[in-house]
């Protein structure tokens, strides 16, 4: 009995040097060992101070509070960036830390026409489109460049439709480059140095603290694009996640032991409140010559039922660089001046060449595309339209070259047949201006009956099903699973890169961020947290 009792003190003192995080119960036979019974009445209070005990998981959920965002936090912060490059006019653009690839994918999507500066500057930018010559991704982690390489594949070119049809792939008119690099941001890749924009999203938290000095000073002081874009995690907000006082049980502590912080995902190296933010972007705008607003995205779709305010979720800066000869700062551009033997040279692992459609910049006749404009109304008997509408009529497009003022010329010196007339809409959106044919004739009422019946004629594609009354007539379903690289119904892109801007997220990763949305976790409900990577 005393060999016995000696051995269950010194697992229970075992249990308390190791500060276990639960009282571990031991279920001996009492009637064969009663100095068990009698030593864990003693030794129970002491471990209730060494270990705090957890009643149970659904203790642990009940201090979290739904939280949501719509749209969706990382679709927010894609939006910030997208608005931004449109209002700026980028035309080429580095995604620092670009993960699989999600801006990436986006940046791919084709513009509808062909880059006229002239229409460009006249349009309001919150329609104008993107009409980028080239983009880069820069990446530590070689598997998520892996996947990036797939989302920015070209897709097979859009053939010219043969037919009238309501769907038809999206028209490339003008090429783009895309470039995938591997490497570190504290190395210098001269090949950088041409991009005006960069964009950092979610990407300086992941930095650990011998890189994170190297950020700005390469950046900014190297590189010196004309737009820096930067998003990262809003600390302020992270008490709303959970009623007032307590922490979410699904933080992570501060890695680096730096704080006392819990963040929202594993690999945070920190999370900046928003003064501490403030003073970093002001330090580093200073410093090298630029000018720094700051902002955020984020908002929850309802109010703290504790009525604690609510900061933006994410934070974000843009980074404007002032004249040419601003001043630097030579301490902070010596910084960057590293000779480290070791550093390892990026590596292009990747480059597509997005090809133009081939009638891209030739232009048909003008009287032909007039012709072709009458065919198009005098087929809807419609006297009139939009330019939006005749931009996706079938041919028009590929007669203009994809030019739009090659359209807007066709119409304009067609006499006084023709006439442009403004709209509320048009005022935002230069394709809502409307087109009204004045000599527009319809047809008779006998003729369109005449048509009606004899659908064989006409040239648009009809579902044969659609005029079947007998449901039994019509096929069983045949289901089948739909290759990646597909197209899909709507005709942007395929299946696997459309899926990758809905669900791709950040992962745990090692070194600086490869992670394009490491804070929404929006299908649990809790829509700024990352899940644990499987």
């Amino acid at each position: 009995m005393h060999r016995c009792e000696s051995g269950i003190k010194s697992a229970v003192r075992h249990i308390c040097r190791a500060n276990c995080a639960r009282l571990v119960r031991v279920s001996f036979c009492l009637h064969h060992h009663t100095a068990l019974r009698a030593y864990s009445l003693e030794i129970r209070p002491k471990l209730a101070e060494v270990v705090p005990v957890q009643s149970s998981a659904a203790a642990d959920e009940s201090v979290l509070l739904d939280v949501h965002f719509r749209p969706y936090l990382w679709e927010e912060r894609h939006a910030w960036i997208l608005r931004i490059l449109r209002q700026e006019n980028a035309r080429t653009v580095l995604d620092i830390g670009c993960g699989e690839g999600a801006l990436l994918s986006t940046l791919c999507q084709p513009a509808q026409t062909i880059w006229e500066p002239s229409l460009g500057e006249s349009e309001n930018e919150a329609y104008r489109d993107l009409y980028l010559e080239r983009i880069a991704g820069l990446d530590i982690v070689p598997t998520e460049l892996i996947k990036a390489e797939r989302a920015t594949t070209p897709a097979a070119p859009a053939a010219q439709p043969s037919h009238k049809t309501w769907v038809r792939d999206p028209i490339r008119w003008n090429p783009l480059e895309v470039k995938l690099w591997h490497g570190s941001l504290d190395t210098y890749n001269p090949d950088l140095k041409s991009y005006d924009f960069m964009v950092a999203m979610e990407v300086i938290e992941h930095l650990p603290e011998n890189i994170l000095p190297y950020f700005a000073p390469m950046i900014l002081g190297q590189y010196r694009p004309k737009c820096l874009l930067v998003t990262t995690p809003n600390f302020s907000f992270n008490p709303l996640f959970t009623k007032p006082g307590h922490t979410d049980p699904r933080a992570f502590p501060d890695p680096t032991g730096r704080t006392n912080r819990h963040f929202r995902h594993d690999d945070h190296k920190f999370e900046w409140t928003e003064q501490e933010f403030r003073e970093w972007c002001e330090d580093a705008a200073a410093a090298f010559g630029y000018e720094v607003l700051l902002g955020g995205v984020g908002q929850p779709t309802a109010d703290d039922p504790y009525r604690r305010p609510a900061p933006f979720a994410s934070q974000t800066a843009l980074f404007r660089r002032k004249a040419e000869d601003a001043p630097v700062s030579k301490r902070h551009l010596a910084a960057t001046a590293r000779q480290d033997v070791a550093a390892v040279p990026h590596a292009l692992v990747a480059c597509h060449i997005h090809q133009a459609h081939p009638s891209s910049g030739i232009l048909q006749p003008l009287d032909d595309i007039r012709g072709r404009i009458r065919e198009s109304l005098d087929e809807s008997q419609y006297g009139d339209t939009t330019i939006r509408d005749l931009w996706n009529d079938w041919q028009i497009p590929f007669m203009c070259g994809g030019s739009l003022s090659c359209l807007l010329e066709a119409i304009q010196e067609g006499d006084s047949e023709w006439e442009l007339k403004a709209t509320e809409e048009s005022t935002k959106n230069r394709l809502a201006v409307a087109v009204l044919w004045k000599a527009f004739v319809p047809r008779a009422q006998n003729a369109l009956e005449e048509e009606d019946a004899n659908p064989e004629g006409s040239e648009i594609d009809v579902d044969h099903y659609e005029s079947q009354e007998d449901d039994r007539s019509w096929p069983e379903r045949q289901d089948r699973d739909v290759p990646a690289d597909e197209p899909n119904d709507w005709g942007w892109g395929s299946a696997e890169s459309t899926n990758l801007q809905q669900n791709t997220e950040w992962g745990t990763v090692q070194d600086w961020g490869t992670d394009a949305g490491d804070t929404t976790t929006d299908e649990t409900g809790h829509s700024a947290w990352a899940q644990i990577p499987e």
